[in-house]
């Protein structure tokens, strides 16, 4: 094949190769171009792999983006709100080239103590007193930790559990953060006390 499309015109990668580094002595220029010859038709042997694998990543990532788009929780945030944000970080060269959280998997809603409220500037530290700084710190250390221990949400396209291979690339906490949302007494919708029960909830005797 040398590494050209079958029908393409013009010289194939491997005689463009040898054109140009043919004249390395000991072989070597001809090994590099062999090499060379075998990459390009590897690539091109695989392109319509790599061409599904590239459609479904960007199928679900706007599956994704759908969802929050569409769902009440686009209409549960606003400018000022404190948020944690969790996603894929990645390199996005379809605008101007940037990277950014695409997709984006969760939001959460953070409730500041009231010294905290309006945002925290680091160029205005020196003005925080040390209590402020060590409360920041301890938020910020607490939601990172709850934020790891969560478990991925799953598929929208799914049956609204896990699938198998998310369960396997779970860790230990996250595991037992799952385990438990599995709980019946943890699958309420609306409020525990509302539509939820006790562990170990014994029905009413009859009669």
């Amino acid at each position: 094949m040398q590494g050209k499309v079958p029908g393409a015109q013009g010289p194939s990668p491997e005689e463009v190769c040898n054109a140009t580094l043919g004249w390395i002595p000991f072989g070597i220029g001809t090994a590099i171009c062999s090499i060379v010859s075998d990459l390009v038709a590897v690539a091109i042997a695989l392109a319509p792999e790599i061409a599904s694998a590239f459609a479904a990543a960007w199928e679900a990532a706007q599956a994704f983006d759908d969802l929050f788009i569409t769902v009440t929780v686009a209409k549960q945030i606003h400018v000022g709100d404190v948020v944690i944000v969790t996603g894929r970080w990645t390199w996005d060269a379809g605008h101007a080239g940037h990277t950014e959280l695409h997709p984006v998997k969760t939001i959460q809603k953070v409730k500041l103590p009231p010294e905290l409220n309006g945002g925290y500037d680091p160029s205005q530290q020196n003005a925080l007193s040390p209590a402020v700084i060590d409360e920041i710190r301890a938020i910020h250390d607490r939601w990172c930790r709850y934020v790891q221990e969560a478990p991925p949400i799953p598929d929208p396209r799914g049956d609204g559990a896990l699938t198998p291979p998310q369960i396997g690339s779970l860790t230990p906490a996250q595991l037992a953060v799952y385990a438990s949302q599995r709980q019946p007494e943890n699958q309420w919708m609306l409020h525990p006390l509302i539509d939820g029960c006790a562990a170990g909830e014994l029905p009413p005797p009859i009669g």
